[in-house]
């Protein structure tokens, strides 16, 4: 049952990704059109019950298989841009801060410890905006208000 929804799965997001390629290539004006018709279709309560049962789902197979997440995580991020990713990132905080507020409040404990590890200085590509982050952070957490 699982290979087969796993091959359903991998077939939709092979046209999700057919769907998204092909809005990519439009103009700015099309583009603009295209999402504004049809974004309005999109059901989002059905989409927050995928994610809250897709979370189910990963918290029983972690606990049956501890590996699970860190051999999926290695898979999905091979493939990431990870400039695109920052850059819809800053969007989508800025598109959706207040009304996932009351949620993300709910994750944040879990996601503050992943940050600490992913805060901690790098040689990389991210380290100046991580070290901005970082000040903020500290800031924010010694009451100096924001830098």
């Amino acid at each position: 049952m699982f290979q087969q929804a796993a091959v359903s799965t991998t077939t939709s997001l092979r046209l999700k990704r057919r769907l998204l390629e092909a809005l990519d290539e439009c103009d700015d004006g099309e583009l603009a059109r295209a999402l504004k018709e049809g974004g309005g279709a999109l059901d989002l309560q059905e989409a927050g019950e995928v994610v809250s049962l897709g979370a189910l789902l990963v918290n029983r197979l972690v606990d049956l298989e501890p590996a699970f997440l860190s051999d999926l995580a290695g898979q999905a991020t091979a493939s990431l841009d990870d400039v695109e990713l920052a850059d819809a990132a800053h969007h989508l905080r800025k598109g959706v801060e207040n009304p996932v507020v009351p949620a993300l409040r709910a994750v944040m404990p879990d996601l503050l410890e992943l940050a600490c590890r992913v805060l901690e200085p790098a040689e990389d590509e991210h380290e100046e905006r991580m070290a901005a982050a970082r000040n903020r952070l500290r800031s924010l957490l010694l009451g100096e208000g924001t830098p």
